[in-house]
């Protein structure tokens, strides 16, 4: 096997998980499209995963000075690579947990949106972040423990976050399109229009995890096959076979941001009238309901203030 070749395609996947995460930061975050939460909540995954390919790189880096691109006993002697190891394994679990957390608090504000606007759910909101963190410092320690009683409760969390996510995301999803297709007695414009954009982002995050996990399951097919099964490399080759795993791990991060954003019909539209810009006369100015108040270069509330109007207004 041409490990050099493998190392090269591992180094364009790590670059452009890198470049993903950036844009969906970028593209998300920075932009301010969604709520505070939402953008917090995205902000995070993005920024853990980025930390994450940064520390794996520095990993691989050592083992290379070391002989091999994958883990061997020499290049886990250094204090570097042990550093780095502890902030892989924290950084990725902070990614699981921050994605369970986010659907979560999706689901909260569809269902609760009194509470997911209170300062309780605020302050709230902020300790189960320091909590995520400091859960993922202890799930890192007890991974690089060498109790192995430790180790599985740490594999067992991390499996119990990431399969949980995708059945409650499409609860959020479903939640979100019923209550948006209520008619407008039952809900105001605002709260509809509030309920769509959940629906568009629970939408683009259950098709990106649908995709994460077909590929997970994939890797760990792989992994399976090499543990049980003795394919691939001799048993006490595991840093091969992991570097392997790694790679499609890598994809994944590739994959997953731009699922997101691609998914996200908003998002999707701004980056096709970006990519083909047609020449075309903008209106600067609305005209009120009554049709006698011109509004200059109107807001997204003066808009659904005259959509109400239009609503509740009496009826010709």
């Amino acid at each position: 096997m041409d490990w050099n070749f493998l190392l090269l395609i591992s180094v364009i996947l790590i670059i452009s998980g890198l470049v993903s995460n950036v844009m969906l930061i970028k593209l998300v975050v920075f932009k301010e499209l969604f709520d505070k939460y939402c953008i917090i909540g995205i902000g995070v995954i993005s920024f853990s995963v980025i930390i994450y390919l940064n520390a794996y790189t520095v990993e691989t880096l050592v083992c290379v000075l070391s002989g091999t691109p994958f883990r061997n006993p020499v290049c886990q002697e250094y204090t570097i690579y042990q550093l780095m190891s502890y902030i892989y394994t924290m950084t990725a679990m902070i990614s699981y947990t921050s994605q369970t957390a986010f659907t979560i608090e999706r689901i909260v504000s569809i269902k609760i949106p009194k509470y997911h606007d209170s300062r309780s759910f605020q302050l709230l909101f902020w300790v189960v972040i320091v909590v995520l963190i400091i859960f993922s410092f202890a799930m890192s320690c007890f991974h690089h423990s060498g109790n192995k009683t430790l180790d599985e409760i740490c594999g067992i969390s991390t499996q119990v976050f990431v399969l949980s996510n995708l059945p409650l995301m499409i609860v959020a999803k479903i939640s979100s399109r019923k209550m948006y297709r209520a008619d407008v007695e039952t809900y105001d414009l605002a709260r509809k229009h509030q309920l769509f954009n959940s629906y568009e982002i629970t939408r683009s995050f259950v098709f990106a995890l649908v995709i994460n996990y077909m590929i997970e399951a994939f890797a760990l097919l792989l992994l399976g096959m090499f543990k049980y099964g003795n394919y691939f490399f001799p048993q006490d080759e595991t840093g091969k076979m992991e570097f392997i795993i790694q790679m499609f791990w890598n994809i994944n991060h590739t994959i997953f941001p731009w699922s997101v954003i691609l998914f996200h019909r908003g998002q999707r539209i701004k980056i096709w009238k970006s990519i083909f810009k047609k020449s075309k006369i903008e209106s600067t100015g609305m005209t009120s309901i009554d049709g006698t108040r011109i509004v200059p270069n109107p807001t997204q509330n003066d808009c659904f203030e005259q959509m109400k109007l239009a609503w509740t207004g009496p009826k010709i």
